[in-house]
């Protein structure tokens, strides 16, 4: 899809015709699954030990969802990781919503360079400590007010049962130092994909972090 975000602002896309965008959700009709969990149930907790599921939770198809190469954590290999977010349907939204334009100002403000202080920042505080460890794991972040917000829920980055779902990591440790590098890096990767008019210097000397 090409960028939301060129200088020709009247070509945006019309907006998701939804308030909110809930992570379980499913839209099975139109391709759009959900492979997490259901933890809420009993049954499930006392059968899974992790977030990740094999088949959508709700219409129990599988896809030909290649989770060693995912869990191979390389970079480099993004593109198919992306191809496979986007079955899921809170990625694919997160893909495809324009985003606030005030939250895409202020990115442009900032720019690259201060962007990945802000990534790293927000990983470490939001995303580092076990989930237990995390008051409310799963809602921590916000579905607006940056662009980094976008990115996590995108790239399955949005809270550590996410983490667990699609990248593998046990939601119960310390993220690791590669780790962290590994989901600031997806998120850089989102946030270049969208949005290849943020030049890599803005016009602000230090990063804005979000309380």
């Amino acid at each position: 899809m090409a960028s939301n975000y060129t200088d020709d602002w009247k070509k945006r896309p019309e907006p998701i015709k939804k308030k909110v965008i809930m992570c379980g959700e499913t839209r099975c009709e139109e391709g759009r699954h959900s492979f997490k969990t259901n933890m809420r149930k009993k049954a499930a907790r006392l059968e899974k030990k992790t977030y990740r599921n094999g088949s959508c939770i709700c219409c129990n198809e599988e896809f030909d969802i290649d989770w060693k190469r995912i869990d191979n954590r390389d970079l480099g290999d993004v593109k198919y990781l992306v191809s496979k977010l986007k079955l899921e349907a809170v990625r694919y939204d997160f893909w495809e919503i324009p985003v606030e334009e005030k939250d895409f100002d202020t990115a442009k403000k900032k720019g690259l360079l201060l962007l990945r202080k802000e990534i790293r920042k927000r990983v470490e505080k939001a995303l580092a400590p076990p989930s237990h460890k995390i008051y409310q794991d799963g809602r921590q972040t916000p579905k607006s007010g940056n662009i980094i917000y976008y990115a996590q829920y995108a790239m399955a980055t949005c809270c550590r049962k996410c983490v667990e779902e699609w990248h593998g990591i046990d939601r119960k440790k310390q993220l690791k130092k590669k780790d962290i590098e590994y989901i600031s890096g997806l998120i850089l990767y989102y946030i270049k994909k969208r949005f290849p008019t943020i030049k890599e210097e803005g016009l602000l000397e230090e990063p804005i972090i979000k309380r």
